[in-house]
């Protein structure tokens, strides 16, 4: 983007205007040079700056950026999952929800039930970057690639109209993909919308090469948050995430190397594993981080490197890698059945009642026992009830789960997960009949929000966080979108969780 003479930043105008021309993308070409980036990613780039420079035309330049974007997060979002498993219990929670995003399986609070959705490793894009939000809820880790992809994803500045002014003329752009000061992760984001967008519309010939030229402008930006990915200090700072190696059999392969010997580890590696960052100092190998990168890399028997992009078979553990180098069989499959138990499905012995869940329910119990106006039921019978109304809610049976939940919270006004489960339940069946019955509904969505407002005191942060998700749901449905963004963002700031960043998203865009 250039300024007028004023020093102001150039108009929209400008964009519209834009003729493709070769730009000079600095930071890309040093990025390529300079054989610092994860392997993967820099076999996508040297596949567009070979193909650019040879003349390819505007669609397969699109796509060659496209590689780029995708190689980068599926890089990353390996890298990412294993470093947290590799932390043990320190990173256990944060790896969880990799897990989850990985496999598209999640477990309800509400009704402790599993809910099953396209995961990355069915190619949800989309997943694959919700999942690098995972570094959020890390405030504190030792590692210094996690500290970097954290600090590279919420850097601010990057601007997306050069691609918007272009992609506006075909087809739909996301509201707020025009504001200048962009996030790399919303950049992310907005990228993988314009790939499905381009993948699907018939865009016009005579517009294409303008789109990869503005394609390529916000690349570049990508290569141009610091640190840079070309750079390589000895003295400590720290290096982009984008900076790294796979080492494998005392060999390292970095960039667009070949593979060359490696003091990093004396042993031989018999799977690849991640280094971070790539170029090491010599003197004092061991700074760097090395981890175990099963199953996201594979390394065939000519050391060309591939990276995990879907899991093909569960049933037969059959993986796939795509290599983005422009060549023949870039896509391999590999029958690895021992594989998904180092990256296992999310299953109930992931989720263990939380000590607040525990000491609410022993509470309750104690407090049911203690009831005198009326012989208190067995034990079991309460628990029978109990299970039967969270499976009232998971069948979406709504009206006896409410039922329950409120006689429950009347004998028990401090049970706060009780009134979560209460405003959840009278939402999602004001749903239901807000068009039979628009009068009744009004009167549930209002029930809803006063219950979640009492579940918001729960004494647990993550309880108070989900119940403002909640409440924010039941606002938004009632058109009060003000509250409801207040709320989502309140819920984002007690705990970070990806999915609340989501709806925060979701409701800017839908706020007319």
């Amino acid at each position: 983007m250039g300024k007028n003479q004023n020093g102001s930043v150039a108009s929209q105008d400008v964009f519209f205007n834009f003729t493709p021309t070769m730009t000079n993308l600095i930071n890309i070409e040093k990025s390529a040079a300079f054989n610092t980036l994860w392997p993967p990613i820099a076999d996508a780039l040297s596949t567009y700056i070979r193909r650019r420079s040879a003349g390819a035309d505007g669609y397969e330049l699109t796509w060659r950026l496209i590689h780029v974007w995708e190689a980068t997060a599926a890089v990353l979002s390996g890298a990412v999952t294993t470093r947290l498993r590799d932390l043990g219990t320190e990173g256990s929670g944060a790896y969880l929800t990799c897990r989850e995003h990985l496999h598209g399986r999640t477990l309800d609070p509400l009704s402790k039930t599993f809910k099953n959705s396209q995961g990355a490793l069915d190619g949800s894009a989309n997943r694959r970057l919700e999942l690098l939000l995972s570094v959020d809820s890390l405030d504190k880790v030792d590692s210094a690639f996690l500290q970097s992809v954290k600090q590279f994803l919420h850097s601010e500045g990057v601007d997306l109209r050069p691609l918007v002014t272009s992609w506006q003329q075909i087809c739909d752009v996301p509201p707020d993909a025009s504001n200048q000061n962009l996030r790399v992760y919303d950049v992310f984001k907005h990228v993988n919308t314009f790939r499905n967008r381009f993948a699907h519309v018939p865009f016009p010939y005579d517009e294409v090469a303008k789109v990869a030229e503005t394609l390529a402008l916000v690349t570049e930006q990508l290569f141009t948050v610091e640190p840079f990915p070309w750079q390589v200090f000895s003295d400590g700072r720290p290096h982009s995430p984008l900076h790294g190696a796979i080492v494998y059999r005392s060999r390292k392969l970095i960039g667009s190397l070949p593979p060359t010997e490696t003091t990093h580890q004396a042993i031989e590696l018999e799977e690849p594993h991640f280094l971070f960052p790539g170029a090491t100092n010599k003197k004092s190998p061991d700074e760097a981080e090395m981890w175990m990168s099963r199953p996201f890399l594979f390394v065939d028997s000519m050391f060309r490197p591939s990276v995990l992009t879907r899991l093909i078979s569960e049933a037969n553990g059959v993986w796939e890698y795509t290599r983005f180098l422009a060549e023949r069989n870039s896509v391999v499959r590999q029958e690895r059945h021992s594989y998904l138990a180092s990256l296992p499905i999310p299953s109930s012995i992931d989720y263990p009642p939380s000590p607040d869940e525990q000491e609410d329910e022993a509470q309750q119990a104690l407090e049911q026992g203690a009831l005198d106006a009326v012989p208190s039921p067995p034990a079991s019978n309460r628990d029978q009830d109990f299970e039967r109304a969270l499976r009232d809610i998971a069948n979406e049976e709504y009206v006896p789960a409410i039922k329950f939940f409120q006689d429950l919270v009347e004998k028990r006004p401090d049970y706060h997960i009780a009134w979560l489960r209460l405003g959840y339940a009278l939402r999602e069946h004001a749903m239901r009949i807000r068009f039979s019955e628009p009068e009744e509904a009004k009167l549930l969505f209002d029930r809803s929000i006063d219950a979640l407002t009492r579940a918001t005191q729960h004494r647990s942060l993550a309880w108070q966080a989900q119940a403002l998700y909640e409440r924010s749901k039941s606002r938004y449905h009632t058109e009060d979108l003000t509250q409801a963004l207040q709320d989502a963002q309140g819920a984002y700031a007690k705990t970070k969780e990806p999915k609340y960043q989501s709806w925060i998203t979701y409701i800017s865009q839908h706020d007319k």
